[in-house]
């Protein structure tokens, strides 16, 4: 039986004049004909369509160009897939398939990745061509030269390798436009345009969305013909069973982060998503939520697609509760253990409201969304509650005792669930401490035990902080020592080499010994060095690596544990960057970060220059920093040319833009007096 002949004897029948299909397929197997596809679905688990899959895959494996309106979390990535996968079979019986047959086109990275799942877990053999920017495009190339016939992608990296000509649609017969209103919205209107009108002639189309604007239909009338239209769930706005509740905040600016961090507090989230409508208050939610010490990531446009990655790994495993996000970063998140989604700021339209909390509330899961509405929202927020068909309920927010009572309650579940072994030592330390507190003696066994867990976390945290001031004592001494050890084994053979050579081997001696060791100062140099005085680190990754000076300051505040109070300046461009730290800073981030693998790429963390606060005379009374080592003496060049001159004994700063007042010090072109 043909595809045309199946989808005629379906159950499911397109009505010509209101393009709306009925929906009484029970099983997959009466809509599907392909043996291996039906066996794949039942491998899933899958044994009933969900209603978008019901009425559109009939009509997609038939051959209709479609326009499909369904809710997010309905399966509708599934309801182009299987129709896509059945014609390529088709094809594929009728010849070897060795081009471009099918293009999927997506606003978002992460939705591509969650297409290709689908598509390679009913067909395991196919390896679509994930087409995506963030990332290198010579692995897409080869893809596409292997196995080229699935091609998913994002509309700016598509439309870039159609131009390079290492990507045909001339043999394309499927396309499908997914998140097409969103896709819009985000003004890749004229990359779509551009790419679609690169298809033949003769070639099916699909738009799907969970919403279906003016804007998508003159789109779709463009590119499809006599395209029926299917629509689940949307004509009322409908919206998972999930709790709609919304909380009044009023007051200055912070009222509303204070509010988020307390609501946090006290709902802890199994896994949540804060929605912004800005970037600025992605990277203000996510600072103010980590002060208060929760796991808090935001995703946002500046993140590369492996940081992106790292993240979404992070949140599926459970080592990370909280994503906060704007509408176009997280479209196309596949999480289904989301249990709470927060609207920190209230958007003017109501589909972006369903969107939002369709990430809620899936896989049969109970789901919250709470809305906080300050007073710049009310607006917004009633044309929502007349628009969204929703049961909105005001909620409270959390009082200084509900956020105490919640924390208290959290520290209680961290005690009782520490795995401290308690002596009998431990315990009689309990009892006394209650009786200090003024106890009347009788306590349960229960909280004595979590005293005595506190009480020795407590004493092993402060017995493990003298060691260590203790071994960074013991190690500034020892660094003092050898350092001085090494000047003064230096200064012998120097001594000794210039009595045997004379005094005419000056630039040899310059080159390939006294610069050397000044390029490469050791941990005993920086221990020489006073509070009061900075160092200049250099990064070997700049912005072409994907390194953002957030992005940096998270490795800095997750590897080396240092606060971002304590980075004095960090300054990130193209190619590399620099971050001005303490030296006892600069000697846990060397230890810490150099090396580390980031992007797929071994991180430099090196010494480059010391920023010396030093004491001008009556002359001159700014006061500043000198550049005592050259700028990037790390690195070597520009402080090869201050060591040589001042080998020489001549007086003059190494380098111009050097201190020329002093004699000897200065180093590189000044750039550093701006950093």
């Amino acid at each position: 039986m043909s595809v045309e002949e199946l989808a005629a004897d379906s159950d499911i029948t397109a009505n010509s004049e209101s393009n709306e299909f009925s929906e009484s397929a029970k099983s997959f197997d009466q809509i599907i004909s392909s043996k291996a596809i039906l066996n794949a679905i039942s491998d899933l688990g899958f044994t009933e369509p969900t209603g978008v899959q019901a009425q559109t895959v009939p009509p997609g494996i038939a051959g209709h160009d479609l326009i499909v309106q369904a809710k997010t979390g309905s399966g509708k990535t599934l309801s182009y897939v299987l129709p896509l996968l059945s014609r390529l079979e088709e094809a594929e019986n009728n010849g070897p398939v060795n081009k471009t047959f099918a293009l999927v086109v997506v606003p978002t990275r992460e939705l591509a990745t969650q297409v290709v799942d689908v598509i390679r877990s009913i067909r395991a053999e196919i390896a679509p061509t994930v087409v995506i920017g963030g990332v290198s495009s010579g692995a897409q190339i080869k893809s596409l030269n292997d196995d080229g016939r699935i091609v998913v992608g994002t509309p700016g990296r598509l439309l870039d390798l159609i131009r390079q000509k290492k990507l045909s649609l001339r043999s394309c017969r499927y396309f499908v436009l997914d998140e097409a209103d969103e896709m819009l919205s985000m003004g890749f209107l004229e990359d779509v345009r551009a790419i679609l009108s690169r298809l033949p002639d003769k070639r099916q189309g699909m738009f799907v969305s969970a919403t279906i604007s003016g804007r998508v239909r003159v789109l779709a009338n463009s590119f499809l013909t006599k395209p029926l239209s299917i629509e689940v769930d949307a004509s009322n706005k409908e919206l998972p069973p999930i709790e709609h509740l919304f909380c009044n905040v009023a007051g200055d600016l912070m009222a509303k982060p204070t509010a988020l961090c307390d609501l946090i507090e006290t709902e802890r989230p199994t896994s949540a998503i804060i929605f912004c409508n800005t970037k600025s208050d992605t990277q203000l939610v996510e600072v103010l939520l980590r002060r208060r010490g929760f796991d808090a990531r935001r995703i946002n446009s500046d993140l590369t697609q492996s940081q992106r990655d790292r993240i979404m790994d992070k949140i599926r495993a459970g080592e990370l509760k909280l994503l906060v996000g704007t509408d176009i970063a997280a479209r196309g998140l596949d999480l289904d253990q989301i249990d709470l989604v927060v609207n920190y700021a209230i958007h003017d339209q109501p589909d972006t409201y369903i969107h939002r909390t369709g990430r809620t509330g899936r896989a049969g899961r109970t789901g919250r969304a709470i809305s906080l509405v300050g007073p710049r929202d009310f607006g917004a927020f009633h044309f929502l509650q007349k628009v969204v068909k929703a049961d909105f309920r005001e909620m409270e927010l959390p009082s200084d005792e509900d956020v105490a009572n919640a924390r208290l309650a959290h520290m209680y579940e961290i005690i009782r669930e520490s795995k401290i072994d308690l002596n009998e030592r431990d315990l009689v330390v309990a009892r006394k401490l209650l009786q200090e507190l003024g106890g009347d003696g009788d306590h349960s066994e229960e909280m004595e035990q979590m005293l005595a867990k506190l009480c020795r976390a407590v004493l092993e945290h402060a017995i493990a902080h003298e060691a260590k001031s203790l071994d960074e004592e013991l190690e500034s001494e020892g660094g003092r020592g050898k350092r001085q050890n090494q000047e003064s084994g230096r200064d012998r053979r120097s001594n000794q080499r210039d009595s045997r050579e004379g005094s005419g081997n000056d630039r040899s001696r310059s080159d390939n010994g006294h610069d050397r060791d000044r390029s490469r100062p050791d941990h005993g140099f920086l221990h020489k060095l006073g509070r009061g005085d900075v160092v200049r680190l250099f990064l070997g990754q700049g912005q072409s690596h994907g390194m953002t000076k957030d992005e940096f300051v998270h490795l800095v505040t997750e590897f080396a544990e240092i606060d971002q109070k304590y980075l004095k300046s960090i300054n990130i461009r193209d190619k590399y960057g620099y971050v001005d730290v303490s030296p006892r800073d600069a000697i846990r981030l060397i230890e810490t970060l150099n090396g580390i693998e980031y992007n797929g790429v071994s991180l430099p963390v090196e010494f480059a220059t010391v920023l010396v606060r030093e004491r001008r005379n009556d002359n001159d009374r700014r006061g500043g920093f000198k550049n005592d080592r050259g700028d990037r003496g790390g690195r070597g060049r520009r402080n090869d040319r201050g060591g040589r001159r001042d080998s020489r004994g001549g007086g003059r700063g190494g380098g111009r833009g050097g201190d020329r007042r002093g004699g000897g010090g200065g180093g590189g072109r000044g750039r550093d007096r701006r950093g």
